[in-house]
């Protein structure tokens, strides 16, 4: 938001998981919620979780895994979660039909129930068993009994667009066609919602005239912020810088000139903010200190020698630390790469030293080609 509405202000954003498009994040949350909690028959219970979390990484292990359990790039492995469908009576290792297809709608996310156009993007299940995550906030468990999600949802649906009381307020009422664009317009001080709470304008030109550098980095197993809608952003950013051209400006063109200026960090195993399976000790403002307090080792010392010296960051190597305690010792280390490039192992060498990776062109994309995923029925 700074970068784009106060482009004056700062000479370099370094922004953390970032909700841009916080209205339709809403819905994400909102589409999780519905589905978990309107039928108690379809809810799916926190003790299941180690059981979804080992099917789908089971599935994505061919192209996409590595040994210590993190899922690279969600977006070149599909999950069918119908594996997962009880053969007998129900048990914690398995799912019923009806929760089957509530896990299917939390991955896939939100769409417009009359039109099926996307509302926004859901959340990857390949570490939804890790403390904190799905149990917190989309199962729910001891401490926030329906999840964060619902409670979230509440509060912003009751408050900001239907102006009510939130104890009472009943959030499976809420309509996925006609309620998407009273969200999108009621107002918020006399301006709509998006005029507010968003930053998902992707006009940044401002900004990237005076020079200026952002770093936005996000968990592809954040459960709060969909990292697919990251991604959706930093494309769109893309779009407009080619569309903005003067000149004519291929797609390639366009995307070197965004990384001029700015990077996108997805990283493998990491939740919101931090934590996970992943390596996510690199210096961010919630997480553990990275290796060394230096360029390759910490995003921040990495953006101060963006600016100052001209050096990108194309790639800052990261760490996994034994209980995420650095005092403990290091499990592995990884090299986060820049979107659209992922870490891939050369084959050579332990993989767990980070060293023995390389960043390669990955695809592009929330959903590479614009394949969206297959809904059950």
């Amino acid at each position: 938001m700074a970068a784009q509405r106060y482009p004056e202000a700062f000479d370099s954003v370094i922004a953390d998981a970032p909700a841009s498009d916080w209205v339709h994040n809403a819905f994400s949350w909102l589409w999780t919620a519905h589905f978990q909690f309107s039928n108690p028959a379809a809810t799916i219970s926190a003790a299941k979780l180690p059981a979804i979390q080992a099917a789908a990484l089971a599935q994505c292990s061919a192209t996409n895994f590595n040994a210590d359990g993190v899922i690279n790039d969600p977006r070149l492995c599909h999950f069918d979660p119908t594996v997962l469908l009880c053969s007998a009576a129900e048990t914690d290792s398995c799912l019923t039909q009806k929760q089957i297809f509530t896990l299917a709608e939390i991955v896939n996310g939100p769409v417009n129930l009359q039109t099926g156009g996307r509302i926004h993007y859901g959340f990857e299940p390949f570490a939804a068993a890790t403390p904190t995550f799905w149990d917190q906030w989309v199962t729910g468990n001891a401490a926030v009994p329906r999840g964060a999600h619902s409670l979230l949802t509440k509060q912003f649906f009751a408050n900001m667009v239907f102006n009510t009381d939130s104890a009472s307020f009943d959030i499976t009422k809420i309509n996925f066609n006609s309620d998407v664009a009273r969200t999108e317009n009621t107002p918020v001080a006399g301006r709509p919602p998006a005029d507010v709470i968003d930053a998902s304008g992707p006009d940044m030109q401002r900004f990237q005239a005076r020079h200026g550098k952002v770093i936005v980095y996000v968990g592809w197993e954040d459960p709060v912020v969909p990292p697919r809608g990251a991604i959706h952003y930093y494309e769109s950013v893309v779009a407009k810088q080619q569309a903005g051209s003067a000149q004519s400006t291929t797609d390639a063109d366009a995307l070197r000139k965004t990384q001029d200026f700015f990077r996108l960090f997805v990283i493998p195993g990491m939740g919101h903010f931090t934590g996970g399976p992943g390596t996510s000790a690199f210096g961010a403002l919630y997480g553990a200190p990275g290796l060394a307090n230096d360029r390759p080792h910490d995003v921040l010392s990495a953006m101060e020698a963006w600016v100052e010296q001209s050096i990108a960051p194309d790639r800052i190597v990261a760490a996994k630390y034994v209980k995420d305690d650095p005092a403990q010792g290091v499990v592995r280390t990884r090299p986060l790469c820049p979107y659209p490039q992922s870490a891939k192992w050369t084959g050579k060498g332990n993989s767990d030293d980070a060293q023995n990776f390389e960043c390669i062109d990955g695809p592009r994309g929330a959903y590479p080609g614009g394949v969206e995923p297959a809904r059950l029925r």
